[in-house]
């Protein structure tokens, strides 16, 4: 699993073909989730079972620091 923080402030967490990219504004958190299927990008919703191992590793990485 590969987490950077990005220049804007952001978090993206990847995993596969899988990103979790995380957006914090004024204290509102945006959560998006992005599967990349070759041609091109799936969103899809921030319940997806698939993306729960990428929530646990961002909590635990802001957690870290």
């Amino acid at each position: 699993m590969e987490i950077q923080e990005l220049k804007n402030g952001q978090i993206q967490v990847k995993h596969e073909n899988l990103t979790l990219t995380q957006t914090n504004e004024n204290g509102f958190k945006m959560n998006d989730c992005e599967i990349d299927m070759g041609d091109y990008f799936l969103i899809v919703k921030n319940s997806d079972e698939r993306f729960k191992p990428l929530f646990v590793a961002l909590h635990n990485h802001k957690n870290n620091n």
